[in-house]
């Protein structure tokens, strides 16, 4: 007898062939629903989101070609709930790994390297020369205080490409991102900053880059995607998410798969 299916696994099932028209070539969409839904049972709530979040969620990690599995670091799935609700909706966000391994992909890097830069650190950046020089001779102070971040593309034949955000540039970045609406809960460039500022060293050495279609919204910084996402769920009316239970009847299988379809998704 074929185990019960979880609420996520009739979800993605109902949605499957959109999933499959979004993918990227050769992205192993079983394999990658599988692991997503072991995710699901694993991390507080995602169970519990709407089905239109869960299914975009996946989708968005589809057309990249990127992985759901929680060790390479390509996705980031981030419950949130609505306000004044019980409502769960799934959020989106490419991880640190996933946008080093796009931009290897896409522009053909063999490697990027990306740091921060403590206090104590010795580093000189030569811009006529194109050379970065960073070395540490003692314990470096603290990230939170760090003085730039920088990442390096290095091409097959040995050529760099670089880019550094000095800690002004950093600032005016945190400074633009907490201007605009990101929900209530704490925006990252204020509870990850070194994170924050090594992802926006990355970014711009993409945005140095001719990227093509599949990096689109790649760039956007974390909080101001969060903010859009919450800002798309809060605009989307949908029925509270039924009481869920790691195996389903299959009355709840049926129910579920109705939400899916009432969602948009023909099943």
């Amino acid at each position: 007898m074929a185990a019960a299916k979880t609420r996520t696994e009739t979800i993605l099932g109902a949605a499957l062939e959109q999933i499959k028209t979004a993918a990227a070539p050769g992205w192993d969409w079983a394999r990658h629903l599988r692991t997503f839904c072991d995710r699901a049972q694993t991390i507080k709530h995602i169970d519990e989101c709407t089905p239109a979040s869960i299914v975009q969620s996946v989708i968005e990690t589809a057309k990249r070609g990127l992985s759901t599995t929680l060790s390479t670091g390509h996705a980031n799935y981030i419950p949130r709930r609505k306000k004044n609700s019980e409502v769960y909706y799934l959020t989106y966000l490419t991880g640190y790994q996933g946008i080093r391994h796009l931009l290897c992909r896409e522009l053909g890097f063999s490697r990027i390297l990306a740091q921060i830069v403590r206090p104590g650190e010795h580093f000189r950046v030569d811009y006529y020369h194109e050379e970065i020089e960073h070395t540490c001779d003692q314990d470096p102070g603290p990230a939170d205080d760090l003085r730039a971040a920088y990442a390096v593309g290095v091409m097959p034949d040995g050529t760099k490409v670089w880019r550094v955000l000095w800690r002004d540039d950093l600032e005016r970045i945190k400074a633009k991102v907490l201007s605009q609406p990101h929900g209530d809960d704490p925006p990252l460039w204020e509870t990850d900053w070194p994170a924050m500022c090594l992802k926006s060293a990355i970014r711009a050495l993409g945005k140095a880059m001719d990227l093509p279609e599949v990096a689109s919204g790649l760039l956007d910084d974390d909080d101001t995607a969060l903010g859009r996402q919450v800002r798309e769920a809060e605009a989307v009316p949908e029925p509270p998410a039924p009481s869920t239970e790691d195996k389903a009847t299959q009355a709840q299988e049926d129910q579920w798969a109705k939400e899916a379809k009432e969602a948009g998704y023909a099943v």
